[in-house]
């Protein structure tokens, strides 16, 4: 069972930080499921937790070959404002996710792709950390391959409800509501 304790409290997030994981659900998740948004907003989160990707979410978003978007739309991304709907919309997704409220339903995935799109560009293929049985959450698959293979589907339905969260709060309730 997640509970809140298992999520990366906001305090330990500056406003750098939630700027640049709003930017990034904004454009690598535009069209997922609120889910799906927090989903990659975990990816981020579990890199960070890992130390392995850089320190702060701006060096794990920005890295060359990391998360597309960073690398092909970043004039887009930089010129997005706080009052656009798009930003709003991430913002709230980040904001639940940063404090705890949307636990983490990759189950530590640290990597995450569209196997349609990936497929097309790689001639067929999958980068081998993606080989395993991941976890399809929208239109991505979450992987955690450090840990030796993909986020199993039943890992994923052990613990988390995808309809609600583990007070009995439906996912779109909550990130409807959260202000």
């Amino acid at each position: 069972m997640f509970s809140r304790s298992d999520s990366t409290a906001l305090s330990s997030y500056n406003l750098e930080d939630r700027d640049y994981l709003i930017r990034t659900i904004a454009f690598e998740a535009t069209h997922e499921p609120a889910l799906g948004k927090a989903a990659v907003a975990h990816v981020v989160l579990n890199r960070k937790k890992s130390g392995g990707w850089g320190r702060t979410v701006k060096e794990i978003v920005t890295q060359p070959w990391q998360f597309e978007p960073w690398m092909t739309r970043r004039n887009e991304i930089e010129q997005l404002v706080p009052d656009d709907l798009l930003y709003k919309k991430a913002a709230r997704i980040a904001d639940a996710v940063l404090e705890g409220d949307v636990p983490d339903p990759t189950a530590g995935a640290t990597h995450f792709l569209n196997a349609t799109i990936v497929r097309q560009r790689r001639g067929g293929s999958l980068p081998s950390w993606a080989r395993g049985e991941g976890l399809v959450i929208g239109r991505h698959t979450f992987y955690a391959p450090n840990t030796g293979s993909g986020v199993q589907q039943g890992e994923l339905a052990f613990g988390y409800d995808h309809e609600h969260d583990v007070h009995g709060t439906s996912l779109l309730e909550l990130l409807t509501n959260h202000r």
